[in-house]
């Protein structure tokens, strides 16, 4: 698929890469509500520019790096829209779902501790033990999280600023009930991550650029996933297309071939949201047949 950002692990008999990380009693019916669950947790109305490219970040892999990175977790695994994961459950490093031991030498031969002590998963939402308030002290949490407890490089300060602001912008929110992702949802993170990537590099500000169209394309490997079968052989195709032509747009010298570049993946963007569009009730969106896939 054009880059480790869409290599994929669903496999048949757990057609979504998410599902693997989940952990429930019960049939079809329960692993469809997990992978769907809503922790009731929602982004400030007066949320900044900075939080919701933080929220691309939150969504994004590599952020983490080292061997969350490898196995495609990213801070929302554990936190669904920055909330809890009552069934998250990674073999090794966690005891009961909905508990995770980040100081698991499996993240971090350096970072683990030798002790198997998992913990409950926080809702970001809510006050923790870092403050939010204190200028840099959240930033500072992050760095840490990040390069010592995952192995991950030492992000891009607009990278750990942004991040942090989007977790001070989580509020609580009533629970929609079983929400889960959706095409549209999915279009517009891609959407936006694109925009802002390429605002970054006007601004040759090439890091942080190139880990939000890392963001993007993770995002076009989930909705490549959810476009599983042979009759829907074409819509994936399409979707692998525009990774290659987004990451290609990215690598771009020069700022006229870049602008031109990021203009034909947009003008093709919009031309695959059509098509993904009209065949969202055929993939596995589609809640009921995301349940008759697992049965």
């Amino acid at each position: 698929m054009g880059g480790a950002a869409l290599l994929l692990a669903a496999t048949d008999a757990l057609p979504l890469r998410a599902m693997q990380w989940l952990k429930v009693d019960g049939g079809p019916d329960a692993m469809v509500a997990a992978v769907n669950y809503d922790p009731g947790v929602c982004l400030a109305a007066n949320a900044s520019q900075n939080a919701l490219t933080g929220e691309i970040l939150f969504r994004t892999p590599s952020l983490l790096g080292g061997q969350a990175a490898k196995a495609g977790l990213s801070c929302a695994s554990c936190h669904v829209n920055g909330g809890d994961n009552p069934n998250f459950h990674f073999p090794n490093a966690s005891g009961a779902p909905g508990t995770a031991d980040v100081s698991n030498s499996f993240f971090s031969a350096t970072g683990g501790n030798g002790t198997f002590d998992p913990v409950s998963i926080p809702n970001l939402a809510e006050p923790g033990k870092v403050s939010r308030a204190d200028p840099g002290e959240l930033e500072a949490f992050l760095k840490t999280l990040i390069v010592v407890e995952f192995a991950g490089e030492e992000p891009h300060p607009a990278a750990l600023s942004a991040l942090a602001d989007y977790i001070r912008a989580l509020r609580s929110c009533e629970v929609q009930g079983e929400s889960g992702r959706s095409l549209a949802g999915d279009l517009a993170l891609v959407e936006r991550a694109a925009l802002m990537a390429e605002r970054r590099m006007a601004e040759r500000d090439e890091d942080m650029a190139r880990l939000l169209v890392a963001g993007a394309r993770d995002t076009l490997g989930r909705i490549y996933e959810r476009f599983a079968g042979d009759d829907l052989r074409k819509e994936r195709n399409s979707i692998e297309h525009s990774s290659i032509t987004l990451h290609a747009a990215s690598r771009e010298t020069g700022s006229s071939n870049r602008i031109a570049s990021f203009a034909v993946w947009r003008e093709t963007f919009h031309g695959l949201r059509q098509i993904l569009q009209r065949r969202e009730d055929e993939s596995l969106y589609n809640v009921q047949r995301l349940r008759e896939r697992l049965e």
